[in-house]
């Protein structure tokens, strides 16, 4: 996930945080064979879809960990 500025929104900005993910310009760097600025700029203009991808992923982690650990699910009767 791209670097989010001050300048974003949280919903969650008052929630202590236990779990956070942030990807940065040299992972770009590592995966594609291109330059800093470039990589910087892919970044800048994927943020937004990096972030919502990962929460979608985030979602799906949390759920399929806390089943394997045996923990009920709210709607489960």
């Amino acid at each position: 996930m791209a670097t989010v500025s001050k300048r974003d929104k949280d919903a969650h900005a008052d929630t202590l945080v236990r779990a956070t993910c942030t990807f940065v310009v040299e992972d770009v760097l590592d995966m594609f064979d291109v330059t800093e600025d470039k990589a910087e700029e892919f970044l800048s203009n994927n943020q937004r879809h990096i972030q919502d991808r990962m929460c979608e992923l985030g979602w799906e982690v949390i759920e399929d960990l806390g089943e394997i650990d045996g923990m009920r699910k709210k709607d489960d009767p």
